[in-house]
């Protein structure tokens, strides 16, 4: 059995907020670590980006267990969807060797708001 959730304490963020997450496992065999990153990614026309912005890393764990981390929301870059490209945030569970992976989107922008640039121009 495999079994990797992770959650958040909200999904909409203003710079500076603390976003907790806590993850939880159930497995067969315990995994070598648990990785929590907080990243930046992009979509739409043209090649797609990635920014891992903060990351937590824990060993030494047992086949089941649980972890809770804070992350700093960063000022920049907000959150924004464009007519050609959109760039998300998100909080992102990846369980090593095993490849178990788990993400929660979130929104991080001045206004806890995705910045909509089909409005602006």
């Amino acid at each position: 059995m495999k079994d990797l959730q992770l959650h958040l304490e909200g999904d909409r963020f203003r710079a500076g907020e603390t976003i907790i997450a806590s993850v939880h496992w159930s497995l067969e065999r315990p995994p070598a670590a648990c990785l929590l990153n907080l990243l930046w990614y992009t979509s739409g026309v043209g090649e797609e980006a990635v920014g891992i912005v903060e990351r937590h890393c824990f060993d030494h764990l047992e086949s089941q267990g649980r972890r809770r981390c804070r992350f700093t929301a960063p000022k920049h870059p907000p959150s924004f969807s464009g007519r050609l490209v959109s760039l998300q945030w998100a909080v992102e569970a990846l369980l090593q060797p095993v490849g178990g992976v788990a993400r929660c989107d979130v929104i991080i922008a001045p206004e806890r708001q995705a910045v909509d640039l089909h409005r602006r121009f």
